[in-house]
């Protein structure tokens, strides 16, 4: 178990600077107005692949982790459904994509000039498809070895070696969407000549995992969402240029719970199999430790950037301007609460069947949207609505602490 923290954190490290690295790059090559671009088509992926996804990346891991800790040796079964799914999924996308472009860039972008950008956006959004397919798959069989191996290429290495390719930022996400898809379609042909599959159970699974997954889509949409409006929301007020350092200062908060995902990437499937194991006291001993970890690594992250904000936009960016300084510390005060989330989160998906984070998430999303149409300032309408996050996520965790029978 210690190891597979280690190995986690340490991919995850990799991958934060990773992220850290392709703004300073896109910044470099492109410029600030390419700078921009590259932060609202990213934030936009993001996103989008939310919805892609279906709630795959929690069902996949839970329901293969749970077959195998009760030992029915479905497990494979369950990774087939999802292929089936995903395969739908990327169906239906393509075709919306493609024919309703001129509306869907207009939405996103503010602006159907970045209509240039839904080919890319689309070879980005499946290459993240099939890398999320097979992350998730390895997690729910907890070989995080091999999970982290793939994060670590797909999502680590590819992106930057990506810049070395493109001339300008329609390239560079097509070439980046190619290069995950490269490694990702040999790992599917592998795991189907050497695993065993029953087809006919895959039929009952699709309808599990749809069901499971479909209850937290909402959860998905509105967490991407409420990571993505702000930048949206001032594309159409401000501009592209102002939208593109609300885009990267999402980014930097997305990173802030990336920095703790590893935790509960881990957590998910091993609660998931306890829950299979039906062994209680270990469930509550490790949600007991998680709860102090999230609550202090929150606190701690925020009184970082908040005091060295200026030092540390400077070592990365070079010099930057006033206002994204700004911008970037107004919403960086969600750190507060966000990472707690992120860490939690998979405590609830693991333990309950019903989708408790579609409700704490379509909450803050709700007054999210209510304090922005009453004061129309994104900055204090999204930490407001990030706090109101954490407090219903720790409503659902606070039975959990001392529980002794399986949650509905």
């Amino acid at each position: 178990m210690k190891k597979d923290f280690v190995f986690t954190f340490s991919t995850q490290i990799i991958v934060l600077v990773s992220g850290l690295i392709v703004f300073k790059l896109a910044l470099l090559q492109f410029g600030n107005t390419g700078f921009s671009e590259f932060s609202m088509v990213k934030r936009n992926i993001a996103y989008l692949y939310t919805l892609l996804l279906l709630g795959l990346g929690v069902a996949i891991p839970r329901y293969i982790a749970k077959e195998i800790g009760s030992k029915s040796g479905e497990e494979n079964n369950v990774f087939l459904a999802a292929c089936i799914i995903l395969f739908y999924s990327l169906l239906t996308a393509g075709v919306l994509l493609f024919g309703f472009q001129e509306q869907i860039t207009a939405l996103l972008f503010g602006s159907q000039s970045f209509s240039k950008f839904i080919f890319p956006l689309f070879v980005s959004l499946a290459g993240l498809s099939l890398h999320g397919l097979f992350y998730a798959y390895y997690r729910g069989k907890m070989v995080f070895k091999t999970a982290n191996l793939i994060q670590l290429i797909n999502i680590g290495i590819l992106p930057p070696i990506a810049f070395l390719f493109a001339h300008n930022t329609e390239e560079l996400f097509l070439y980046t969407g190619f290069l995950m898809s490269a490694v990702s379609t040999p790992l599917l042909i592998y795991i189907f000549f050497t695993e065993k599959f029953q087809s006919g159970r895959s039929t009952h699974f699709i309808a599990t995992l749809f069901k499971y997954g479909a209850q937290r889509l909402p959860a998905d949409f509105g967490l991407a969402s409420l990571i993505t409006l702000p930048a949206i929301f001032t594309a159409h007020t401000e501009g592209p240029l102002i939208a593109g350092y609300v885009a990267f200062s999402m980014s930097l908060l997305s990173l802030s719970g990336q920095a703790v995902a590893p935790v509960g990437l881990i957590m998910l499937p091993k609660i998931s199999h306890l829950l299979g194991e039906k062994n209680f006291t270990q469930m509550r001993y490790y949600i007991q430790k998680l709860l102090l970890f999230a609550l202090g690594i929150s606190l701690f992250g925020t009184i970082l950037y908040q005091s060295f904000a200026d030092q540390l936009l400077y070592l990365y960016l070079g010099h930057v301007s006033d206002e994204l300084i700004s911008i970037s510390k107004q919403i960086m005060w969600g750190a507060l609460f966000y990472p707690f989330y992120v860490t939690m989160r998979s405590v609830v998906d693991a333990y309950y069947t019903r989708a408790y984070n579609t409700i704490s998430i379509l909450l803050a999303l709700g007054i999210f949207l209510l304090l922005f149409t009453i004061s129309h300032n994104v900055f204090n309408s999204l930490v407001i609505a990030l706090s109101i996050l954490m407090g219903v996520t720790l409503y659902f965790i606070k039975p959990l602490l001392t529980l002794n029978k399986v949650g509905k």
